[in-house]
């Protein structure tokens, strides 16, 4: 039995069509804020009826088409600059600039006897994962919260991360039940072992 980290791969929606679904709404905000500077501009210069939605539809249609390719093309590093200016979450992540790191790591258990695949999604980062690693994998060294680093996980997000891994394999009960703590399997030594190896 072997257990690796899973690298989620992006979705046609997340890659095509929440891009142009973002750059939709960009243009709509442009173009509304140009249509009406452009209404206050041609009644002030007496510009013919039609010069403010010609003006606000070629505003929108570029904001679109210059959103939706920079979104595509995930140049993240320059929409975060560009919100932190402008201050507004153009990407709507819920974030102005760079978001934090989120805080999950999906781990991909393989059994080869019989075959079987489970995916076990532990609410940590793979730092957090490798602080973690070296403190239960030291020598004489135990898995309770009690060893862990302050701040390392609540007792929630603990309690979490304990059920989870009891299920996927990676801990077992030291002894009949809960009360006698959890201690961790070969596949666990094995997957906060690689950690440790690729120098986190």
């Amino acid at each position: 039995m072997s257990a690796r980290v899973r690298a989620s791969r992006p979705t046609l929606e997340a890659q095509a069509l929440v891009p142009v679904a973002q750059g939709a709404g960009i243009g709509a905000g442009v173009s509304a804020g140009t249509l009406a500077v452009a209404v206050l501009l041609a009644i002030a210069a007496h510009l013919p009826w039609w010069v403010p939605p010609v003006a606000a539809l070629l505003a929108g249609l570029l904001a679109f088409a210059a959103g939706a390719v920079l979104l595509t093309l995930d140049h993240r590093r320059l929409l975060w600059a560009v919100e932190g200016v402008t201050r507004l979450d153009l990407d709507r992540d819920n974030h102005i600039g760079k978001p934090p790191a989120p805080r999950f790591t999906t781990v991909e258990v393989v059994e080869r006897h019989p075959t079987r695949v489970r995916y076990c999604r532990l609410p940590l980062t793979d730092g957090e994962l490798a602080k973690l690693a070296r403190t239960v994998l030291a020598p004489g060294a135990t898995f309770s919260r009690r060893s862990l680093p302050d701040g390392l996980m609540d007792p929630d997000t603990y309690q979490t991360v304990i059920e989870r891994m009891l299920e996927a394999g990676l801990l077992a009960w030291r002894g009949r039940g809960p009360e006698s703590g959890v201690v961790l399997t070969a596949i666990g030594r094995h997957f906060l072992g690689g950690y440790l190896e690729s120098g986190w």
